[in-house]
């Protein structure tokens, strides 16, 4: 259930198999894959895949602004609480890539038991100019999946949770005198959808006595389609909101993120088709910021 090679193949799965193919030269299913990839390559080399490529995972982006501008000179990572994979710390920016084990404890039926299940769970740390970005890799929902033949999880608890990792790793900074808060990227965002790089899905967002959801149909967004409502609610803030790319230059976004801008918050649910896609969200909007 959590041996070595369940925890590999686990991780290996947070990936697009694409991306895999394409890294280890490999073609087949998934299952075909895994073997060959075992049978050639130590631990390491999957590590090293992880590292290179975690802007290919599904991902909670949290961003944060710094109270002094980063100097690489003046940060060292020792003392950094989750176990890192790479670390570079060069040219006044600083690139941890962190892969703390993950457990979850389960309620399984038929028959009842209470067992675990493992992830490694990677996480990509950014420190430059005057933010702190924490790339948080999604996990699988359905741990069901891990359980052969109709037995079902019915009940399950996470160690250590998302947020338990994210104020650790913001006390580390802190403690470097760097003094991390959540950063409200509501300026960025807005101009992204003013300039008609992004469109609006879906909004949640708060009146003077309620709060209030748009949700579009299939083919639909607000700017292009609800231009009254987007010009009377372009200047008030947002709460949830899912997004779609209609900029011009292919594939240089997700097609779709979610934002949570007072929060400092972006999700992005479904695989990125290239390692830029993220990157290019988080600069974007922050350049506008």
């Amino acid at each position: 259930m959590n041996t070595d090679k369940d925890l590999l193949t686990r991780l290996l799965k947070l990936f697009p198999i694409k991306a895999v193919k394409e890294h280890f030269d490999l073609q087949g299913k998934w299952d075909e894959i895994i073997v060959e990839i075992f049978a050639k390559h130590p631990q390491k080399v999957i590590f090293d895949f992880v590292s290179a490529n975690i802007d290919y995972t599904r991902q909670h982006v949290h961003i944060c602004s710094l109270q002094r501008v980063f100097r690489s000179s003046s940060f060292d990572t020792e003392g950094f609480p989750l176990p890192i994979l790479t670390a570079v710390n060069l040219n006044n920016e600083c690139t941890i890539v962190a892969l703390p084990v993950i457990t979850f404890n389960v309620l399984v039926t038929k028959p009842y038991e209470e067992t675990t299940v493992q992830f490694y769970q990677p996480i990509k740390v950014t420190l430059k100019n005057r933010h702190l970005i924490i790339q948080v890799t999604t996990l699988e929902k359905n741990l069901s999946h891990y359980f052969e033949g109709e037995r079902k999880v019915v009940d399950s608890s996470r160690e250590p949770h998302e947020e338990y990792n994210l104020s650790a790793i913001q006390y580390f900074v802190d403690s470097k005198g760097l003094d991390a808060r959540k950063c409200d990227i509501h300026k960025g965002i807005k101009k992204l959808w003013e300039d008609e790089i992004i469109d609006c899905k879906y909004l949640k967002r708060k009146k003077s006595k309620s709060t209030d959801t748009t949700t579009m149909d299939e083919n639909y967004t607000i700017k292009r389609d609800y231009p009254d409502e987007y010009e009377g609610m372009k200047d008030k803030p947002l709460l949830k909101t899912l997004f779609r790319y209609i900029g011009e230059k292919p594939e240089y976004f997700c097609e779709h993120f979610n934002a949570d801008p007072m929060q400092g918050v972006l999700g992005i649910a479904s695989f990125p088709e290239n390692t830029s896609q993220i990157q290019n969200i988080v600069n974007d909007i922050l350049e506008h910021n």
